[in-house]
């Protein structure tokens, strides 16, 4: 029986509630192209939750990036490096940014 990554990524989410990525995981997860709003409402409260974790503003920055929002996007990269500037969100924030920069994003 096939499972749903975003299934697989809730129950993920249930067994570690303190734990940012599986949490984040589970609101990526519930992204659709048609729908993003479900994603961004699990997503933009764990900004609350988890206020210094990068791995959460890098994800929603690259759901904004989607939405065609760069201005709100490059923001929240900016905030993601500023938190975590040696990790993967961090170098890949600021690779982000230099290309949202490029595009004009102020």
């Amino acid at each position: 029986r096939r499972v749903s990554a975003e299934r697989q990524f809730v129950a993920a989410a249930k067994l570690a509630p303190n734990n940012p990525v599986a949490r984040t995981a589970a609101a990526v997860g519930a992204f659709r192209k048609a729908a993003p709003v479900r994603a961004f409402g699990r997503l933009g409260p764990l900004t609350a939750e988890f206020p210094h974790a990068a791995v959460v503003r890098f994800h929603l920055a690259i759901l904004l990036t989607w939405t065609r929002q760069p201005a709100k996007a490059l923001k929240e990269f900016q905030i993601a490096i500023a938190d975590e500037p040696r990790s993967v969100y961090g170098k890949e924030g600021k690779r982000f940014v230099a290309a949202l920069r490029q595009h004009g994003t102020k």
